[in-house]
């Protein structure tokens, strides 16, 4: 298994973890469709990669690697910003819970980068999404991305 979807996969899993805590659906596919009933929903996956040749005579590579969180939510009252921020806390603590972002020691570090929100919606059905970017760092040898 190349080390990029163990990375993914640890995610899917720490985010999985929601579900039952907050009632979210959780998918490994950036091309969800999200339908009324799935949601509130977070979807992860990997974007960019970036290599750079970190000990030439071991060969080593260290990668940065971005996975990108989206989340849904949709509410027929109250504020859905509000909605989204309190599931965000949650996605957050998911994401550095117990190793610092370690993610299961896959990696040598990850930090939240970058996050967009946006609003959209009118009279009872509002929905509010966010895309939460995480730059992992991890090691991997010259043609040998395996775990």
């Amino acid at each position: 298994m190349h080390k990029r979807q163990a990375i993914r996969d640890e995610a899917f899993v720490r985010l999985g973890a929601l579900a039952a805590s907050h009632g979210v659906t959780v998918d490994k596919n950036r091309l969800r469709n999200w339908q009324v009933e799935h949601l509130p929903g977070i979807a992860v996956y990997t974007i960019p990669e970036t290599s750079q040749l970190y000990d030439i005579a071991r060969r080593h590579l260290h990668r940065t690697l971005q996975v990108e969180v989206d989340v849904h939510v949709r509410t027929t009252g109250g504020d859905p910003a509000d909605d989204l921020d309190e599931l965000l806390v949650a996605v957050e603590g998911a994401m550095e819970a117990g190793d610092q972002g370690r993610l299961a020691g896959l990696a040598i570090r990850s930090h939240l980068s970058a996050t967009t929100i946006g609003l959209s919606g009118e009279a009872e059905a509002r929905h509010a999404a966010a895309s939460l970017i995480y730059e992992v760092l991890y090691r991997t040898r010259t043609g040998d991305p395996e775990i």
